[in-house]
């Protein structure tokens, strides 16, 4: 069952993920000088440094499969799967655009702090797609009205 709400707010959650998915395609470099802030802490935990032109190939990648993954989100297709998705790009996307540790400034600190919040947000939002069943019961309901149907025979 298709409710109003379901119908407007997945495309409103998804608008996010598009707008910085098609951006990542268009405009790499900007994505990639994110990145290339958070090198040297990626380089300590072990991760071997990048060249440029794979970190744009990988900006473009990374933005082709999130436009199209919040795009199905957007319009229904496989909505839960497209949710699981977008909440584990979600995570390092944040984490990478919101370096709280390396701010400067107190300001600096504050927007990188609200865009990790903002991030949170988004997650939230994602996790409440991953277990809307779509009006439908659970698996364990199902199982359960199974397991009695086949109790009363």
């Amino acid at each position: 069952m298709r409710t109003l709400l379901r119908f407007i707010s997945r495309p409103l959650l998804a608008a996010v993920f598009i707008h910085d998915g098609l951006d990542a395609l268009r405009n790499p470099a900007d994505h990639v000088e994110r990145f290339r802030k958070m090198e040297p802490a990626l380089e300590k935990i072990g991760l071997p440094p990048m060249l440029t032109s794979d970190a744009k190939l990988l900006s473009r990648l990374a933005g082709a499969a999130t436009a199209a993954t919040a795009l199905g989100l957007a319009i229904g297709k496989s909505p839960r799967i497209c949710a699981l998705i977008l909440a584990l790009v979600n995570l390092p996307i944040s984490v990478v655009n919101n370096p709280v540790w390396a701010a400067n400034s107190p300001e600096e600190r504050r927007e990188y702090l609200r865009g990790l919040v903002a991030g949170s947000s988004l997650a939230g939002g994602l996790g409440m797609v991953l277990v809307d069943a779509n009006g439908q019961p659970s698996l364990k309901v199902r199982r359960e009205i199974i397991n009695a149907a086949k109790a009363s025979k």
